[in-house]
């Protein structure tokens, strides 16, 4: 886990597959926890350089080929394409959240050894917990660029609309 600046947490992960031959991990996801709050997701190339004393991470070969998040948005799951082969290790995958504190965490580690699903259900790591940093949204320039010559355009044409309606034949009095 590493705090940012801004003080919110971004947590880091790495899998190596120290199982058998045959064996393969194909997905992690994480505990329930992340639900209320915003998260982004990626991966690192270089993992060796990431400043962690007590277990240093390596320069992992096997890259996630999607993440995703559960209907409840708690759970944040990492794909592995043709897996994490024994004697492997991904790369470090990063859950960058506005999240300002921690708490424990359980994690899910699914993948197959031969044809057989095994999982590790109950691996304990960092999860994000109290209140989150407020999301804050900037608008992109050019859409509002785009919104005022729309927003320019609308009342140019209610205008000419009202003009052409007030020299309607209907509206002139017919004088006998």
């Amino acid at each position: 886990m590493v705090r940012q600046a801004s003080g919110t947490l971004d947590f880091y992960f790495q899998l190596t597959n120290n199982l058998s031959a045959g064996s393969v991990f194909t997905r992690l996801s994480t505990g329930a926890v992340f639900a209320p709050y915003a998260t982004s997701v990626g991966f690192l190339l270089n993992g060796s350089v990431v400043p962690f004393v007590a277990l240093p991470f390596l320069d992992g070969t096997a890259t996630p080929v999607t993440a995703d998040r559960d209907v409840s948005g708690g759970i944040i799951g990492f794909n592995f394409g043709p897996g994490i082969l024994s004697g492997t290790s991904s790369r470090v995958f990063v859950i960058s959240t506005n999240a300002t504190t921690f708490t424990g965490s359980i994690s899910t580690l699914e993948g197959r050894s031969g044809t057989n699903t095994i999982l590790f259900p109950n691996l304990t790591s960092l999860g994000p917990s109290g209140p989150a940093v407020p999301v804050t949204t900037v608008p992109e320039q050019g859409g509002s660029a785009l919104l005022l010559a729309l927003s320019v355009a609308g009342l140019w044409m209610t205008r000419r609309i009202a003009a052409r309606a007030s020299n309607s034949p209907a509206d002139v009095t017919t004088l006998t």
